[in-house]
């Protein structure tokens, strides 16, 4: 496989619960940022056995979306929640989770410098994202590569990066999960609004106890969203009561992003 080492494996795992397929792509070499990452591919139900063509989720955090053992501090379950939106009869999609980089993680989440945590290597990230993963899942996997298909998700840091993609990378996508996104991180962020276009369509979602700042500095995008003319229909967002920064939080607004971007009529 292209851009992968020589001991690279492709394989597939199925949790009892699930009834779909894990692929583990394991490494793929990052040109722009010159290190290797792994890849968790989620096949839909049926993929093997039909033509169908299909969407694709960008999702960062690979490691902590599908299990326990690979995860930080808890897995997101998202192969159970597609499995289980598609018996809703909502469309399947394809979802490639990124593991992060660990202590570079800081780094490759951020499209700034920063003094506190250091060169912003965001941009780097993108450009991985962009010109070289993508060409690589549509040339592997049946996949709808248009614009309007590919969402990519992510939540803190990775939620700001998904935001970031949307507006800044707008061209290459239409959708995207923004969980609990980092919007602290510079006050630069508000100038990527007037770069999203009307169509796109964004799910931003944050739990009541994740502090005054993270909260505050999320009302006023999503404010300052609404003032440059995004609607409803582009624009979802919630306030989750009770709820902290953490994977239970995420894994419970998962499936109600999916279905605000990807239900019946929203593709």
């Amino acid at each position: 496989m292209t851009g992968c080492k020589d001991n690279s494996k492709q394989g597939s795992s199925s949790k009892e619960d699930s009834t779909s397929d894990i692929v583990l792509i394991d490494s793929v070499f990052i040109k722009s940022l010159d290190r290797w990452r792994s890849l968790r591919v989620y096949l839909p139900q049926g993929y093997k056995t039909s033509n169908e063509l299909y969407p694709v989720i960008y999702m960062l955090d690979g490691q902590n979306l599908f299990e326990d053992s690979t995860s930080y501090v808890g897995e997101w379950h998202i192969d159970e929640s597609m499995d289980s939106l598609a018996r809703l009869d909502i469309p399947n999609a394809i979802v490639i989770g990124i593991d992060n980089g660990q202590e570079l993680r800081m780094n490759e989440y951020n499209p700034f410098d920063s003094e506190r945590f250091g060169p912003g290597e965001g941009k780097e990230t993108m450009d991985f994202i962009v010109n070289q993963l993508k060409p690589m899942v549509d040339s592997l996997y049946r996949t709808k590569p248009e614009r309007a298909y590919t969402t990519l998700g992510g939540s803190s840091m990775g939620g700001l990066m998904a935001f970031y993609a949307i507006s800044n990378y707008s061209e290459v996508f239409s959708k995207a999960i923004v969980f609990s996104p980092s919007f602290w991180v510079s006050d630069q962020v508000e100038k990527w609004i007037p770069l999203l276009l009307k169509d796109s369509k964004i799910y931003m979602s944050m739990g009541s106890e994740e502090g005054e700042e993270m909260i505050s500095e999320m009302n006023r995008m999503i404010e300052l969203m609404k003032e440059s003319g995004l609607g409803q229909d582009q624009l979802r967002t919630r306030l989750v009561n009770g709820m902290g920064h953490n994977e239970k939080l995420w894994t419970m607004e998962y499936p109600k992003a999916y279905e605000f971007l990807f239900g019946k009529g929203n593709q």
